[in-house]
């Protein structure tokens, strides 16, 4: 996971829970990165050395849009589909097509995109 200090020092996030809070929702996020890298064969905790600045990286956003969708307690309805249309004026938001089930924001997934730690290709050995 990545540490509370990282966030506010480093990646100079601005959730102002407390810090049990920011604890999880750091482990949260860090959850949705893992799934993302499962392939990997590495977690969070584990990613070499050489890559590790971006999976933290990826574990902040992740965590930021995690309290920009309403936090935590709005994880279990990250799958579903809300709409509301007045008039010519039409408003969906939820995952829906392609995207649905994708707990991974975009920032996250463009810091993990250069660690190669999000393919899912063949491997011959």
């Amino acid at each position: 996971m990545v540490d509370p200090a990282y966030y506010k020092d480093n990646w100079h996030g601005s959730f102002d829970g407390s810090e049990e809070e920011l604890r999880i929702l750091l482990s949260r996020a860090a959850d949705a990165v893992n799934i993302a890298i499962t392939m990997s064969g590495y977690t969070v905790h584990t990613v070499p050395d050489m890559v590790a600045e971006n999976v933290k990286k990826a574990v902040c956003a992740q965590a930021d849009y995690i309290e920009a969708q309403g936090g935590v307690s709005c994880m279990a309805d990250a799958g579903s589909v809300v709409s509301a249309t007045i008039g010519k004026f039409s408003y969906q938001s939820g995952a829906s097509g392609s995207a649905a089930g994708s707990m991974l924001c975009s920032l996250a997934y463009q810091y993990l995109i250069p660690t190669g730690l999000l393919y899912r290709g063949c491997m011959l050995w």
